[in-house]
């Protein structure tokens, strides 16, 4: 398989977003935090790629991104691809952020939990029950439910 231009990874992108009025929404693959995907074969033996879609758009519509900077959404939505959506920020702009907005979860949230519903939490998931499931039973965020289950002994 020859490697892919440019323009076959420009067109594949376009292809793959959906133009609204207010986010472009990507609609092919995501990863299991909703940050879209796009892989660019670069050829033999195997050479690929991988760009998040937001930092593709950003580079394309935009510009480069410094080292060290993260393209951040302004629309909270992870495979929104429009420019005027995104921004440049560092990790700690993007923490700011996150809080101001109210999605401070990952740290805090892992508190509310008891350890005993934990107990429970766990037994439930490994008869089958899925995280989204406990995180709307219990109140809290599928991360905070991922959180507790591999990083909380009880």
């Amino acid at each position: 398989m020859p490697a892919q231009s440019a323009f076959e990874l420009l067109q594949r992108f376009l292809e793959g977003i959906s133009v609204g009025d207010d986010c472009w929404e990507w609609l092919k693959f995501k990863d299991r935090n909703g940050y879209g995907q796009l892989q660019h074969y670069l050829g033999p033996p195997h050479r690929t790629q991988s760009w998040k879609v937001h930092r593709y758009a950003y580079v394309l519509f935009i510009g480069p991104i410094p080292k060290g900077m993260l393209v951040c959404h302004k629309c909270d939505n992870p495979s929104c691809v429009k420019p005027s959506h995104l921004f440049l920020g560092t990790y700690a702009d993007n923490r700011r952020d996150c809080i101001k907005k109210g999605r401070d979860s990952k740290r805090h949230e892992s508190k509310k939990i008891p350890l005993d519903q934990i107990r429970v939490i766990k037994a439930a998931y490994a008869r089958g029950e899925s995280q989204k499931s406990l995180a709307q039973r219990y109140k809290v965020t599928r991360p905070t439910i991922w959180y507790n289950l591999h990083n909380r002994d009880v």
